[in-house]
Order: C-alpha cells, then structure tokens, then sequence
C-alpha cells in the first residue's frame, strides 16, 4: 500500500470557531453548510482504498 505525504498549507480557522465550537447543537442541515464550505472536492479511487480530501479554507 502506498502512503502518500500530507502537504500543509496555513488554513484560516477564524470562520470556523463559533460553528465548531457549537457543532453538537447544530442541525443536519447547518452540519451540511459547515463541511460544504470546508471542502473543495473528495477524490475516491475506485476500488475505495484511497480518499483524499482537498479543502477549501
């Protein structure tokens, strides 16, 4: 199995705190919204061994 390295790019976090922070309170829906903005794409290969999540923040 092939491991690929992680790149790290400097991530603004500051929109994200007040919904993380109130997460377990928020509905399906806003859940949703929050990852929505979060991801860019998820690649799948096609046998399922390989997810890779690119994000947009």
């Amino acid at each position: 199995m092939q491991t690929k390295a992680r790149k790290r790019k400097a991530i603004d976090t500051k929109p994200l705190v007040e919904p993380l922070a109130m997460w377990d309170t928020l509905t399906v829906q806003e859940k949703h919204d929050v990852a929505a903005e979060m991801i860019e794409v998820i690649y799948i290969s096609h046998n399922s061994e390989d997810i890779e999540i690119k994000f947009g923040v």
